[in-house]
């Protein structure tokens, strides 16, 4: 909000305060300035606040040149600080709300009237007044100004319209004398665009539902994964706890493993020439092997030796098969003779 000693003023939509760029202060006549970003189709409303209320004072507001409203808050024990203008007023119970929406460019000899010089400007004065006697509602006065020759030097591609009429609350009408101009504000509205080419906002990322929300509302979050987006249409049970990213450097697993069985430096190998720090009880699969070259011979002697024993009792059983048995002790002795 911009203000002005105690008294502030403001505009809404979606019930977010405009941001407002560019602000100049004019101490003399008690005029603030600035700039807001307007969205087409989006519907707003005015917002004025007296922190401290000393006297009656009347609030007054302009759309595009036209008065459109005016509201007076009393300087009672117990004073209503804050109002707002949502619209105009069709009916005592009925209002039209305001509406940024888009100005079309027609050809010069079609419109037989120029645009106000305030169009694109939405003005909120307070003032000091006397309040005086009940009068009945009258309906404030509003044109549009919804197209604008092409040759004019109009740079507002935005203006206000009404939306339909719907029901508000209902109130009193007074009469209020003008005394004095307390502070002045002056909203000039245009496409966020507009205020970025020309250098009265800063550029800033906008992510999409700030669009949708309010136009002048930064992203202040990185956005979504994208990869998250193939979980939308996943069940709970099939839905995994947190997904992890994977960074550059880092391999897939099924490349990994390539990796472990192109490289001979990784595969068990079933002998080595290398004393091996494993001990004899670990997986066989993994065991390096190294004997000596003459263990390997002792243990290949000591194999032919029990194969010629085994052969030679083999012959021997044989030779007995062919020989007649006369006595059983006969053949026991010649067994424990061999």
């Amino acid at each position: 909000m911009v203000q002005f000693d105690d008294l502030s003023a403001w505009i809404t939509v979606d019930g977010r305060a405009l941001d407002e760029y560019s602000q100049e202060f004019n101490d003399e006549l008690g005029e603030v300035t600035c700039w807001v970003p307007s969205q087409e189709g989006k519907e707003f409303q005015l917002q004025f606040l007296d922190k401290c209320i000393h006297h009656d004072v009347g609030v007054y507001f302009y759309v595009d040149g036209n008065e459109v409203s005016a509201r007076i808050l009393a300087n009672t024990a117990e004073p209503r600080n804050r109002i707002f203008c949502a619209g105009i007023k069709s009916s005592p119970e009925t209002e039209r709300p305001f509406i940024f929406s888009k100005t079309q460019l027609i050809e010069a000899d079609a419109i037989p009237q120029t645009p106000s010089a305030a169009l694109g400007e939405i003005k909120v004065e307070c003032w000091s007044v006397d309040i005086g006697d009940e009068v009945p509602f009258g309906q404030p006065e509003f044109s549009a100004v919804d197209s604008v020759s092409e040759r004019e030097k109009v740079d507002a591609t935005h203006h206000v319209g009404l939306g339909d009429a719907r029901r508000a609350e209902a109130r009193l009408s007074r009469e209020a004398t003008r005394c004095s101009l307390l502070a002045s504000f002056l909203f000039r509205y245009r496409p966020i665009e507009i205020l970025w080419a020309r250098g009265l906002a800063p550029v800033v990322p906008l992510d999409s539902d700030a669009i949708h929300r309010d136009i002048s509302e930064p992203a202040d979050v990185p956005p979504p994964d994208p990869r998250l987006d193939d979980l939308k249409d996943t069940s709970e049970s099939e839905r995994p706890a947190s997904v992890d990213v994977a960074r550059p450097d880092v391999k897939k697993e099924e490349d990994s493993k390539d990796d472990l069985l192109d490289d001979p430096k990784l595969i068990p190998q079933k002998r080595a020439r290398s004393a091996s720090p494993i001990s004899s009880n670990a997986d066989p699969e993994y065991i390096d092997i190294s004997e000596d070259e003459r263990d390997d011979e002792e243990r290949m002697a000591a194999l032919r030796a029990e194969l010629a024993r085994i052969d030679k009792r083999q012959r021997v059983s044989n030779s007995l098969k062919a020989q007649p048995i006369e006595k059983k002790e006969d053949l026991d002795l010649k067994i424990r003779l061999f």
